[in-house]
């Protein structure tokens, strides 16, 4: 028997076990729980949760082999306002420390979207830090230093929450284009957000147009703010509502977001006269997410959908388009009402004119199914499936098929 079918025989035993257990009615955030209460009332609130993504590629892809990835985030929050000292203000810091083996999407998959979203350079790194202050009875917040921009832009509510594909996380316009200030690498940045009513939020931030690399900004603390770096500026406007005349309350959120990036682009395929990549001045481009509820069971209970579409201009950027959109059930078996487990299929559509010049396929579509165990309010377990077809659109890598099994644990 191979390592992969070991791997993918071990992770069904483990999910099974977990599957029969009784849930547990632990509470999370249970490590020096009072300790911590005591700290809060302070001002203080300490946070730590664990993740490590254990993979098999089964089929396809660059390596048939078994990896794993994890990732400690930890960090805390000091609320001046408790201490009387400034009210409405907020320190907060935030750590990644990243290990593992083998990456699964450079050095095993090879796809665009990213098969496990928390895969990153090893190390530890400043993931965000700075200064938060609400105003004008909380329906304004400022926020500064170190920031990642999927914190509050471009995600979906129900989809980030339980695919583990990147793609289902932030839209691949904004991360296969641009230097995009997200996980595993942040940078330097503003962001206001405003309550314009209970229902419609607007926010915007501007960052470092050049966030860097794994190996010039290893710890998140490169701040350079260079001229030729541009800057990266995004708009978001949320629009929550509840279906009309529904009893059982459906909310909806609809989120529309550009981005623009200052400084220049090559072409993806035109040359000058010399031989050089012809330049384009400044980078583009907009998105649609829509989450809804679609049946209510019980409370949190039921069948949720959600939808994507995101688009830039295809003469400077590798990935023109993204398409995407899933379901998701909470408490599916009855007894297991906190579980959660879903389907999704993400697009990623290239750039006509450079899939031609590479001889690619036009796109690379995957397919995602998981199941996450509540164990507790601490714990849960997710064995999650991907079948990547056509990844990178290159036609000399078989279609990829991934098992993983991701473990959490909040502290």
């Amino acid at each position: 028997m191979n390592r992969g079918k070991s791997f993918l025989i071990s992770g069904i035993g483990l999910l099974s076990a977990m599957f029969f257990l009784k849930p547990a009615q632990a509470a999370g955030e249970w490590l020096l729980k009072s300790q911590r209460a005591v700290l809060e009332e302070k001002g203080l609130t300490l946070r730590a949760k664990s993740i490590e993504d254990f993979v098999s590629v089964l089929h396809g892809g660059i390596s048939h082999k078994d990896t794993w990835n994890g990732l400690l985030d930890f960090g805390v929050n000091y609320d001046f306002g408790k201490l009387g000292i400034i009210p409405g203000g907020t320190f907060f810091f935030r750590g990644a420390e990243i290990h593992g083996n083998q990456r699964p999407t450079v050095d095993l998959v090879g796809d665009a979207q990213g098969v496990d979203g928390f895969e990153g350079a090893h190390g530890f790194r400043v993931y965000e830090m700075g200064y938060e202050q609400n105003l004008l009875k909380d329906k304004l917040s400022l926020r500064a230093g170190v920031l990642d921009i999927n914190s509050d832009f471009a995600f979906s509510d129900i989809a980030s929450v339980l695919f583990m594909n990147s793609a289902l996380c932030i839209t691949p316009t904004l991360v296969n284009n641009i230097s995009t200030p997200t996980y595993p690498i942040t940078a330097a940045g503003f962001r206001t957000k405003y309550a314009i009513t209970e229902n419609i939020t607007f926010m915007a931030g501007v960052w470092d147009g050049d966030a860097g690399t794994s190996e010039d900004n290893k710890h998140n603390l490169h701040i350079k703010w260079k001229n030729k770096d541009g800057l990266l500026s995004i708009t978001q406007t949320d629009f929550k509502y509840i279906l009309p005349g529904v009893g059982d309350k459906l909310p909806g959120t609809f989120k529309l977001g550009g981005w623009y990036d200052s400084k220049s682009f090559n072409d993806v395929v035109n040359t000058d006269d010399n031989g050089d990549a012809v330049r384009h001045h400044g980078n583009f481009g907009g998105y649609f997410i829509w989450d809804q509820m679609l049946w209510r069971e019980k409370d949190d209970q039921g069948l949720s959908m959600f939808w994507e579409i995101a688009g830039a201009p295809k003469d400077r950027n590798t990935v023109s388009q993204h398409l995407a959109g899933g379901f998701t059930y909470t408490g599916l078996v009855p007894g297991r009402d906190q579980d959660q487990c879903g389907i999704a299929v993400t697009n990623a559509y290239f750039s006509h004119q450079k899939a031609l010049a590479n001889d690619w396929d036009r796109a690379e579509a995957t397919w995602e199914t998981t199941y996450r165990v509540k164990v507790n309010e601490s714990v849960s377990v997710a064995p999650d499936f991907e079948y990547v077809d056509r990844p990178s659109g290159d036609r000399t890598k078989k279609n990829a098929s991934v098992f993983m099994i991701r473990t959490m644990i909040v502290y």
